[in-house]
This record gives structure tokens, C-alpha cells and sequence, in this order.
């Protein structure tokens, strides 16, 4: 039916493409795999001990403080960056509120409307939470992608589970070739289909 899928130059170039797509993704599979591990066996929680705290002095304070260009406004001016996850305006008390995420740290930023000034508090992330951050935010919970690193771990995620999408399919095709390793190929695969039958039986009860 499809004479191309036995051609030795289809064969040939998805071995290569196979080989070589799992050695490109393969550092940001462990980065997955082992971020797993840690959430699973470590108690690692994203909220951290204030570090230590710092005051900047801005000129300009913005009109507004409803959008996103206010908050990266701010910024700027104090010479910050990273991806924004929460901002708000606390009229009662005069202030300005939003939080910084970076993988090493989180910044809790508070702006005092009246003497224009920062107070920031940095939360400095240690070796095993930074997996985890790694792991946990480029899902489709995160809604605002507004920092470059942010979008771009978001699309690798993606290119990684495609990536590993593709592995399995052609591994599948190439297994087929090799007659010495299909029986235990056939157990091995059948085993892995029963064990994700069990798990969806078990979240759909």
C-alpha cells in the first residue's frame, strides 16, 4: 500500500533522522526525567526564605496600572527582568505590587507610589527547585508568556514531546525491520500497552 515505507532510502533516512533527533533532545529529556525523580522524592516547594532585600529609586511612575506595559515599564527603569506571573494595585495603601520568576530566583517587587520607591525581595532557588521550575512552567498553565526564556522553554517543550512522539513512531518502524528482535519487541510493546490501559482504567473509575 505503501511501497516507500520498505525503500532502503526511506529506512536509511529515518534511522539517521531517529539517531540523531534522540541525541538533540535528549539533555532536555533527562532535565524532564530527572525534575520527575525530584518532585517525586524530594520535598521541593517554589516558595522560598527572602535571601535579602534591596531599594531602587525610579524617575517616571506610570498614568495607569492595568496592563502588563505598565509593570515592564517599571522595570526598565529598575534594571529588571524575567517573566511577570502577578501584578496588582493597592489603592489603600499607595502601592504597587508584582512578582518576577527567573529559574534561579523570585523577586516580590513593591512600589511605593508616594517616594517612587522598590522594594524588592529577592527568593533565591536552590539546584533541585530550579528542576522543578523547569518542569512545572512551560505547561499550558502559564498563560503569559511575556519573557523570552519563558516562550522559548515553552516552545522546546513542545519540540521535545513531539520529539519523543516521533522517536516512538520510528522506533516502532524500525523495530519492524530487525526479525531477530520482534518477538521480544512485540512482549515489550504489548506489556507497555496493557500497563497504559491500567493506568487510564484507574483515573477514568
Amino acid at each position: 500500500m505503501f511501497p516507500f515505507l520498505i525503500s532502503s532510502t526511506f529506512y536509511k533516512t529515518t534511522r539517521s533522522l531517529h539517531l540523531y533527533l534522540g541525541l538533540f533532545i535528549s539533555p532536555l529529556v533527562l532535565i524532564f526525567a530527572i525534575s520527575v525523580i525530584v518532585i517525586n522524592h524530594y520535598p521541593v516547594t517554589l516558595k522560598s526564605a527572602i535571601l535579602f532585600e534591596e531599594k531602587k529609586q525610579i524617575e517616571h511612575v506610570p498614568e495607569t496600572f492595568d496592563s502588563l506595559d505598565d509593570v515592564r515599564a517599571i522595570m526598565k527603569q529598575a534594571d529588571l527582568t524575567g517573566w511577570v506571573t502577578f501584578f496588582r494595585h493597592l489603592e489603600q495603601q499607595n502601592q504597587y505590587r508584582f512578582i518576577i520568576l527567573r529559574p534561579t530566583v523570585r523577586k516580590d517587587v513593591t512600589l511605593n507610589l508616594e517616594t517612587r520607591t522598590l522594594d524588592i525581595k529577592h527568593r533565591p532557588y536552590d539546584f533541585m527547585t530550579r528542576l522543578v521550575w523547569l518542569h512545572a512552567f512551560p505547561g499550558p498553565h502559564t498563560q503569559h508568556k511575556n519573557w523570552f526564556f519563558t516562550f522559548l522553554w515553552w516552545i522546546l517543550a513542545d519540540g521535545v514531546a513531539c520529539g519523543v512522539i516521533f522517536l516512538s513512531v520510528t522506533g516502532i518502524y524500525l523495530w519492524t525491520f530487525l526479525r531477530a528482535e520482534r518477538k521480544i519487541g512485540m512482549a515489550l510493546i504489548t506489556l507497555g500497552i496493557v500497563s497504559q490501559a491500567l493506568i487510564l482504567i484507574l483515573l477514568l473509575r
